[in-house]
């Protein structure tokens, strides 16, 4: 039984039970109260009430992009979610043009809503972008969303930068924007006449950013912002490496180099490169190589260069190497492996880095880093490419270690699965890291990370993403960066995501798609009595009746209920 009578937003009105239609008397919202009392002795009291009429109130500074959530105890309500949203969208689209509607959708979905394991994780600029978003969205599993990820930090080196790395970042997140002007402020101080923040501004044309002078320090000062940026959003690492200049991102992260430092380190290695470059000291043209072989297939190549010296300069992968050294060598190797159908290819580079020809740098580098760099910070835990191994002391990280990252070979591959997984005496390995992120102005070491994790124990599972992608919004790659940790279980700080500025502002929208219940998998449970009573095997007998179910098949019992309107034969006697 069920009644429903209307409430009366007076206080003390008696309820009343409506026989028939009638007027509403109150003036305030609308509300209506249903009862519902149980065969079994349940009794359910419910109260709705009309929501609040919306206005769209203008929200304080927002990100480019918004990054929506959807979540579902199982993958078929999760995908159905995502194509529910969507046909939403498609039918309101003009309504969400408003970027501070946009906003509110996105806050609806991120922070006001239950979240479960099957996830859903989509970044869009405007609801042109978000529906073909969430047409291909893929829904993933994060079973282990009641604890953070172990993320592993990977630093690229040279080769990455490109004009408008992060740009768009600067203008959504002032933790971002904040830390290129703090660098400017630190190179002006080393006496520098340029500007970080004005090169990074700087059309394709004007730009300088592959020039060594520009090129470390920009890379440099744009991963301290991404390092920065990443602690905002919650994500942060338990272990950390870098490839060649990289490195001295990656000791930022860890707290091993102050900022100052780090600065210092980048900076005048630029500076000392483009001073000797352009000095003419240095008659013999140098240049850089990748190659697709590993080091020790690579090396009687390297040993029967006819023109120049050549070296193995960075062991990436174990089927990945890049040699440095003078030009001449470097053109007959390059001739040699594209005659064999071996992967090679050219870096655009001036200076030929960890060979011989950084060797003349040494000493002036050194001392610069001795004058301009402090002495110890403490403790840290990260794997050097210089050693590819654990570092457990900051004093190991002093101005010597530096002149070796420039001048020794990049030990990449050892590094990374150092950082990755720890050898134990017994022959056991322990994984360290469940996602390895790239952080730099590309994901140009995505191939590398790749080849070194499938060298690894096939028991490791390691995903891979990367920060930011030359040609692409920073805003947007970094969001959906942030929607891969979350859908793998990482607890995003989404707020920060979505509204930087605090959620003033920001409010509920009502009416969207509910919650896609599963109804694809049955759940009624019944007991065999019960199914025998519903389905019999035979119709009724007139004689005999119906069988009492529950009976045996050697002892059946049958039961009739005589009726004289039901049974002919009574009606004869």
């Amino acid at each position: 039984m069920c009644g429903f009578f209307f409430l009366q937003t007076t206080m003390f009105t008696k309820p009343q039970i409506p026989t028939h239609l009638k007027p509403r008397v109150s003036k305030g919202p609308r509300g209506v109260s249903i009862n519902n009392f149980g065969y079994g002795g349940t009794i359910t009291h419910v109260i709705m009430e009309e929501a609040p009429a919306q206005s769209v109130t203008k929200c304080g500074q927002l990100p480019s992009h918004q990054l929506f959530l959807l979540s579902a105890r199982q993958k078929h309500s999760a995908e159905q979610m995502a194509a529910n949203l969507k046909t939403y969208i498609e039918a309101s689209k003009q309504n969400f043009t408003d970027v501070s509607l946009f906003a509110n959708l996105a806050y609806t979905l991120a922070e006001r809503r239950t979240r479960f394991a099957w996830t859903v994780a989509v970044s869009a600029s405007g609801p042109g972008e978000l529906v073909p978003a969430l047409e291909s969205s893929t829904v993933h599993n994060s079973q282990s969303s009641d604890k953070s990820l172990l993320l592993g930090f990977v630093f690229n080196g040279q080769g990455a930068q490109w004009y408008a790395m992060g740009r768009e970042l600067s203008t959504s997140y002032s933790a971002y924007k904040e830390k290129p002007e703090e660098c400017d402020e630190i190179i002006r101080s080393f006496g520098a006449e340029w500007s970080i923040v004005l090169e990074l501004e700087r059309s394709k044309e004007d730009s300088r950013v592959n020039k060594d002078m520009f090129s470390m320090p920009l890379t440099c000062a744009v991963q301290v912002a991404l390092v920065c940026l990443l602690r905002k959003f919650g994500i942060e690492a338990t272990a950390v490496t870098g490839h060649s200049s990289g490195e001295m991102a990656a000791a930022f992260a860890t707290g091993a180099l102050g900022l100052h430092d780090a600065m210092a380190v980048t900076y005048f290695r630029g500076l000392l490169t483009a001073q000797h470059l352009y000095s003419g000291i240095q008659l013999t043209p140098g240049g850089m190589l990748a190659v697709g072989l590993g080091k020790w297939h690579v090396q009687p190549y390297v040993d029967a260069v006819k023109n120049g010296r050549v070296v193995v300069a960075c062991e990436n992968s174990p089927s990945s190497v890049t040699l440095s050294g003078d030009m001449a060598g470097i053109d007959e190797l390059a001739a040699t492996f594209t005659a064999q159908s071996i992967f090679a290819w050219k870096l655009v580079v001036q200076t030929a880095f960890h060979s011989h020809h950084m060797l003349p740098l040494q000493e002036k580098y050194l001392a610069a880093l001795e004058q301009h760099m402090a002495k110890d910070k403490g403790n840290v835990l990260f794997t050097s490419p210089v050693t590819g191994t654990k570092i457990q002391k900051s004093l190991s990280l002093g101005p010597e270690h530096w002149v070796q990252n420039m001048t020794h070979p990049v030990l990449f591959h050892d590094s990374f699965r150092n950082m990755v997984a720890t050898e134990h005496a017994g022959g056991t390995t322990t994984q360290n890291v469940d996602v390895v992120v790239e952080v730099g102005p590309h994901s140009a070491l995505s191939g590398l990370i790749r080849q070194c994790l499938q060298a690894l124990s096939t028991d490791f599972s390691v995903g891979y993403a990367a920060c930011l992608e030359r040609g692409k919004d920073a805003v947007l790659t970094m969001q959906n960066l942030a929607g891969f940790l979350f859908c793998h279980g990482h607890l995003v700080n989404t707020s920060y995501v979505n509204s930087p500025e605090a959620q003033k502002g920001l409010q509920v929208i009502h009416g969207l798609p509910s919650y896609a219940w599963n109804h694809t998998q049955r759940f009624w449970q019944e007991s065999r009595i019960s199914e025998e009573h519903r389905f019999h095997e035979h119709p009724q007998h007139d004689l005999l009746g119906v069988r009492v179910t529950g009976t045996s098949d050697q002892s059946p019992i049958w039961r009739q209920v005589v009726r004289p309107r039901e049974v002919r034969y009574v009606h004869l006697l």
